[in-house]
C-alpha cells in the first residue's frame, strides 16, 4: 500500500490508497484533523471519538487554506472551524482503540490497517520532521520524571520499572540497560544513569507506543487462538 506525504501550507497530508490524514503544525505542536482518525479507528463519527477522550484532548480549530495550494479533499474549504485532536489526544486515540473488542470483522480489519499505517509510516515521519515543541537546550529527565510526563501528557501509566521494560521491549535499550546506537543521542549519560533529552519525548513515545500496540495485538490474537482451541 503506497503512502505519500505532501505539504499544504502548515498542513502535512499523509495518504495511501485507503486513508488520508492531515496533520497541522503550529509553534512546534501537532494538531490532527479528527474526522479521518475517527473513520480510521472505526468510530461512527468524530463526536463518538471525542466522547472517549478527556476534554482537553479535543479542540476546535479553524481549517486553514494555504494560498496557491489545493486543500486536501477531506478538509473543508474556507475559514470554517472543525474538530482536531491535540498531540496528546492523537496518541491516546491510537493507543486506547482495541481491535479485539470490535465485533464487525470488516471494521476490525480496517482499523488494524489504519493503526499499522499510522504507527509504521505516519509517526516515524513526524519524528523525522521534528514537529514537536522544543524545550530549553540541555533539559534532561530521569526515568521517574519521564514516566510522570508520559502519564500526564499521553495517558500511559508507566512506573519507573515499567518504563525501563518498555525501553527494552521497543529495542530502545539493550538488555544491558544501555541505549542502542540508533537511539544513543536521545539520552544523556550522567555517570550513573541515562536521562532522556526532554525534547525527544514525543519521538520516544511514538516508538514505545508502536511496540505497545504490537504487543497488545499479539496478546489479543493469542487469546482468540486459545479460545478457538478450547472449543
Amino acid at each position: 500500500m503506497q503512502s505519500t506525504t505532501s505539504a499544504v501550507g502548515d498542513v502535512q497530508l499523509f495518504s495511501n490508497d485507503e486513508f488520508e490524514l492531515p496533520i497541522e503544525f503550529e509553534h512546534g505542536q501537532i494538531h490532527a484533523y479528527m474526522a479521518p482518525i475517527a473513520r480510521g479507528l472505526g468510530y461512527r463519527d468524530a463526536a463518538n471519538l471525542a466522547r472517549s477522550l478527556p476534554e482537553h484532548c479535543v479542540e476546535k480549530r479553524e481549517v486553514r487554506e494555504a494560498a496557491g495550494h489545493s486543500v486536501p479533499s477531506i478538509m473543508r474549504l474556507g475559514n470554517q472551524e472543525d474538530w482536531y485532536l491535540t498531540e496528546e489526544g492523537f496518541y491516546r486515540a491510537l493507543g486506547q482503540r482495541q481491535t479485539s473488542k470490535i465485533k464487525d470483522p470488516e471494521i476490525r480489519a480496517r482499523v488494524e490497517r489504519f493503526q499499522a499505517w499510522v504507527f509504521g509510516v505516519v509517526l516515524p515521519a513526524l519524528r523525522r520532521e521534528g514537529s514537536v515543541a522544543t524545550l530549553e537546550p540541555g533539559t534532561t529527565w530521569t526515568y521517574g520524571e519521564t514516566a510522570a510526563v508520559i502519564r500526564q501528557r499521553y495517558g500511559f501509566d508507566y512506573s519507573v520499572n515499567g518504563l525501563a521494560r518498555a525501553y527494552r521491549d521497543a529495542s530502545v535499550f539493550g538488555q544491558n540497560g544501555i541505549p542502542r546506537k540508533k537511539y544513543r543521542d536521545w539520552f544523556w549519560f550522567t555517570g550513573s544513569a541515562w536521562n532522556l533529552h526532554a525534547h525527544m519525548l514525543p519521538q520516544l513515545v511514538s516508538v514505545i507506543s508502536a511496540k505497545r500496540h504490537e504487543i497488545v495485538g499479539a496478546q489479543s490474537e493469542l487469546v482468540l487462538f486459545g479460545g478457538a482451541g478450547a472449543r
